[in-house]
Formats: structure tokens, sequence, C-alpha cells
């Protein structure tokens, strides 16, 4: 009992700290800002052309979103790993090879969102030393 308890509390916990990591998009003011998909004034009277334009910025932009997505894709398999370790130690019933299995499943997916994020933060750091000197 005292196993399943202890898995319940670090599949909790790993959830909840997986999920604050995230922002909350959905807590904004709903207003649009000039150039958005949204903004009737721009070019062409409908705002999609001069909306796609800025979108689109260019190759830096381009790379920029590409590792963004696969960081973030990088970060779902962590977060997978997190919980098929949460459910691994909880599920089992005693056996003490399946929590010694889970808790490193759950070691190993924590190390790698740990650098996860500091790959984030590094690509995010040259790309706005890059904007800087390119004055973009």
């Amino acid at each position: 009992m005292k196993k399943m308890l202890l898995g319940l509390a670090l599949g909790l916990l790993t959830f909840v700290g997986v999920s604050s990591l995230t922002p909350a998009f959905a807590q904004t003011d709903g207003s649009f800002q000039a150039g958005s998909f949204g903004d009737t004034s721009a070019a062409g009277g409908l705002g999609v052309s001069g909306a796609w334009e800025e979108a689109s910025g260019g190759l830096i932009d381009m790379i920029k979103t590409f590792i963004n997505w696969i960081l973030g894709m990088l970060g779902l398999v962590a977060l997978v790993l997190c919980l098929y370790a949460g459910f691994k130690i909880t599920t089992a019933g005693g056996d003490e090879k399946k929590v010694t299995d889970g808790k490193t499943i759950l070691k190993n997916a924590g190390i790698g969102l740990a650098i996860i994020a500091l790959s984030w933060m590094i690509v995010s750091l040259i790309f706005w030393i890059i904007g800087g000197v390119t004055g973009s």
C-alpha cells in the first residue's frame, strides 16, 4: 500500500510539474495585434497576404520554428515516458523490479526534460543573438 501511494504521488508530481511548464495561452485579452490574421487593414483589405508575409519571415524563422517543433515533440515523448513510469510504479503490485524500473524510467525522463529545456534556452539565446546582429 505504501509503495502504491508513493507511485501515485510520484506520478501526480510528475504530471503537475510537467504541465506547469507550458504557458496558458487561453488567458489572453483576445485583442489582435497589427499584422495578425484578424487585422483587416493590412495589404489586400483582407489582411491575409500581409500576415502571411510577416509569418513567413525567412529562413531563420523557419529553422527556429522547426527546432522548436522538434523540441516540443521530444518534450511530449518525455511526458509520455513520465506517465508510463508512474503507471509502472503504481501497478507494480509489490514487485521490487517493476518499481525500480519505473523509478529508473522516471529519473531518465526527468533528465531528458531538463536537457530539452536547456537546449530550448540555448537555441532561443542563439537566435536572439543572431536577431541582434542582423537587426531583425
